[in-house]
């Protein structure tokens, strides 16, 4: 069986662990793909996922997953929920309370 935490518990419980966690969301808004820098692995893409619980996060797609989901999104623009999973989350603070979470599927 797999555990998925929510939001509110990975933000709490990774802070003091620092170990990985798998959390899961809905995708309720998204930017646009962000290509300033020359280099396409550092092309990016926000993400705003939302939990079973309301809990919102947002996260930053890099390089060819974010070309994916962009792609994936333009062409599958339609009234269902776009679900993901993000494996492996670590919290990295950045000027507290903004977390980041960096996943690896």
């Amino acid at each position: 069986m797999i555990y998925f935490n929510t939001i509110s518990e990975v933000n709490t419980i990774l802070r003091v662990t620092y170990s990985s966690s798998d959390i899961i969301g809905h995708i309720f808004e998204y930017g646009h793909m962000d290509t300033s820098e020359q280099d396409k692995s550092k092309h990016k893409m926000l993400l705003h996922l939302q939990d079973i619980e309301d809990t919102k996060l947002k996260i930053t797609l890099w390089g060819h997953n974010a070309y994916y989901m962009h792609d994936f999104l333009a062409n599958n623009n339609s009234l269902a929920p776009v679900v993901v999973i993000v494996q492996f989350a670590r919290v990295v603070l950045f000027h507290p309370p903004t977390l980041m979470l960096v996943g690896f599927s």
